[in-house]
């Protein structure tokens, strides 16, 4: 249940929206949805989806640009794939095997997301085919850290990892 008087934490009122696939608040009650009716996004949940549509594309020149060159992206697990990539080289060669691994099958669809002036959080459900097994509407939840308009580290962190760990394995 929702309060009728939002506050942020400075005590400002706030304003609510709904929008498709979550809610957004502002702490400004005069900015009101756009006139295609939602809320303009944060700046850092515009990046990343960006890069998501990037990825979906394959187009790492997009990535690259999107990914601070010290980036270093976690992936939990126990599989050949889990470990930390620390470098954008080292990214863009984990989503190179990844696509690799899973005969470029692997897709993700957005939930949804939240951000803020240094994270972005992505609800995110995964699918992909490998050697005659199936990952189907598997979630995940991914957080960035992000500064200076570029993503600088990032966790991935599968809603099942056993499943996530038996797919890749």
């Amino acid at each position: 249940m929702l309060p009728t008087d939002l506050h942020d934490r400075l005590g400002r009122p706030c304003a609510l929206f709904i929008r498709s696939g979550g809610a957004s608040m502002t702490a400004d009650p005069e900015l009101g949805p756009s006139e295609g009716g939602g809320v303009m996004a944060h700046p850092n949940e515009e990046l990343v989806r960006r890069g998501f549509a990037a990825f979906g594309a394959g187009d790492m020149a997009t990535l690259d640009g999107l990914f601070a060159d010290d980036i270093v992206w976690h992936v939990g697990g126990r599989s050949p794939l889990s470990g930390d990539y620390a470098g954008k080289e080292a990214v863009l060669g984990y989503f190179g095997r990844l696509g690799q691994e899973t005969g470029g099958s692997f897709r993700i669809e957005i939930h949804d997301m939240l951000a803020n002036d240094e994270h972005v959080v992505a609800l995110t459900t995964a699918s992909a085919q490998r050697q005659g097994k199936s990952l189907s509407d598997a979630p995940g939840v991914q957080v960035f850290h992000v500064r200076d308009g570029r993503v600088t580290e990032s966790w991935f962190h599968a809603g099942d990892q056993y499943a996530s760990d038996e797919f890749f394995t």
